[in-house]
């Protein structure tokens, strides 16, 4: 914590500063490093909103892993560690944060390593504002608060008081979400909470010719003689995507050519087959299938249901 902050414990705030308190919540997650994800905003407005309205027995690993992610009561913690790297991660992003120029002094919300208690720290902007000698009902002091501001707070509490009803409604809102996982959060689930890493069984295919630059003429091209591996870009695409995915989840994983991967690779961890008719793994998993992919003998045309494909491709993955 800065040198020039101060720690309120927040069961002594008042409504003034839990509403700046959600403010600053609000911009945080708008940030880009809360905007690209589901799980970590969702986990952050949970542990903060309970926190506020000083529910601070919930936050606890388990409840925690059955309210956001919707696990069983008697879920295992030790082995669905789901909790505990989302909580990582998020101290992470929020350090990451506030280390961006311009941050320097707003509010700043913590969650300190072992607990999932959000702290809140306020810029010290004067010398009497201290723990010990602030009022509980004093108004809060911000960067950016003018007299006029305060007086408008201060003589118009039904104002104030609306504004709360509002957030209020908001916040309810937002923990009804949060108990519900997405459609992402279904799928990819048994991938995320998994503790091994995840395997991307891809395909490469062999090329003996390609396309060459002249360096000292680059708009002459020629074919010339090669001998390597080359990825689908369509394939590239799954990849990328999937592979963005799993990292902003904490995922590890790894790529392995298809015609490499054994059976003792599938089964170490979770795996994504990329690929249906050139990758052997994908038909050979999905053939036992009620839909599953097909083709006539030369290859001159598949089946093509969307609904059908769409099923298989879900059971592989």
């Amino acid at each position: 914590m800065p040198v020039d902050s101060i720690s309120v414990n927040p069961i002594h705030l008042d409504d003034a500063e839990k509403a700046a308190v959600e403010r600053q919540l609000n911009r945080i997650l708008e940030n880009r490093h809360f905007n690209h994800s589901r799980r970590f905003p969702a986990f952050l407005r949970f542990v903060v909103q309970k926190t506020l309205t000083g529910s601070t027995d919930l936050l606890k690993e388990r409840t925690l892993g059955v309210e956001i992610f919707g696990r069983a009561a008697d879920y295992d913690t030790s082995s669905d560690p789901i909790v505990r790297v989302t909580a990582a991660e998020i101290r992470k992003r929020l350090a990451q944060y506030y280390q961006e120029p311009g941050h320097e002094n707003e509010l700043r919300i913590s969650v300190d390593a072992g607990s999932y208690v959000p702290q809140f720290h306020w810029p010290n902007q004067t010398q009497s504002l201290t723990p010990d000698t602030r009022p509980a009902s004093a108004p809060l002091a911000t960067p950016h608060a003018s007299p006029e501001i305060a007086s408008r707070t201060r003589h118009w509490p039904g104002i104030t008081f609306a504004i709360l009803i509002v957030l209020g409604s908001a916040a309810a809102l937002t923990g009804w979400r949060s108990t519900h996982n997405s459609p992402i959060d279904f799928f990819w689930g048994p991938v995320l909470n998994s503790g091994d890493p995840a395997l991307f069984c891809i395909v490469e295919q062999r090329h003996f010719t390609g396309l060459a630059v002249d360096s000292a003429d680059p708009t002459r091209q020629i074919t010339i003689k090669t001998d390597m591996n080359t990825v689908n870009l369509d394939d590239v695409t799954a990849i990328v995507k999937i592979g963005s995915l799993l990292r902003d989840g904490g995922k590890k994983y790894s790529l392995k050519a298809a015609d490499a991967t054994t059976l003792s690779d599938i089964r170490n961890g979770p795996t994504i087959f990329v690929g249906a008719f050139d990758n052997a793994w994908t038909m050979r998993l999905t053939k036992p299938l009620r839909f599953r992919f097909g083709n006539d003998p030369e290859f001159t045309s598949g089946v093509d249901h969307r609904q059908h494909l769409h099923q298989a491709t879900a059971v592989v993955h």
